[in-house]
């Protein structure tokens, strides 16, 4: 575990499965390769990188604006946790090719996803939330806007194929 102080820091986890701790401040996070989970903690500013593997963001409370640049694999498998807001509690919008996820009770309250429409090694896959919902795949459409909804796979029934739709 990584721990950083309530002033600006610079964390490298380097290779290796890491926890690291931004607290207070302004803080750089780098995961490094290995399975991180970064926390950005209080505050606005904040810079998360989990790099190869598959990571976990996770926000809680007063957050602020907080930019996440996940790179990695495309069999990464990566996930954004709030602690404290539940799935309607939370919009997703699209400017060029990043995500924003807005905290509808705080707007001051915001995530940044670099790169989420560039490439699929850069993206996150799940988002979950204080309810314990979970979301699997964010789908846009033409107007620019997005839904959520999980992502479907045809499955096999007694030799028959089924799938599911939204």
């Amino acid at each position: 575990m990584l721990c950083g102080t309530e002033l600006k820091d610079l964390i490298d986890g380097g290779a290796g499965n890491d926890t690291l701790y931004g607290f207070g401040g302004h803080d750089n996070l780098f995961g490094g390769e290995g399975h991180d989970i970064l926390v950005g903690g209080l505050g606005a500013g904040d810079y998360l990188s989990g790099g190869v593997g598959s990571d976990t963001y996770i926000f809680s409370g007063d957050f602020g604006h907080d930019v996440v640049a996940d790179k990695g694999a495309k069999s990464d498998f990566d996930l954004i946790r709030f602690t404290d807001l539940n799935s309607e509690e939370v919009t997703f919008s699209l400017k060029g090719s990043n995500l924003f996820i807005t905290d509808t009770t705080d707007e001051g309250n915001f995530i940044e996803v670099v790169n989420y429409l560039n490439d699929g090694a850069n993206s996150i896959e799940q988002f979950d939330f204080k309810d314990g919902s979970a979301t699997v795949d964010v789908v846009y459409n033409t107007d620019g806007s997005c839904d959520i909804c999980v992502s479907y796979t045809p499955v096999q029934v007694q030799q028959e194929q089924v799938s599911f739709y939204a």
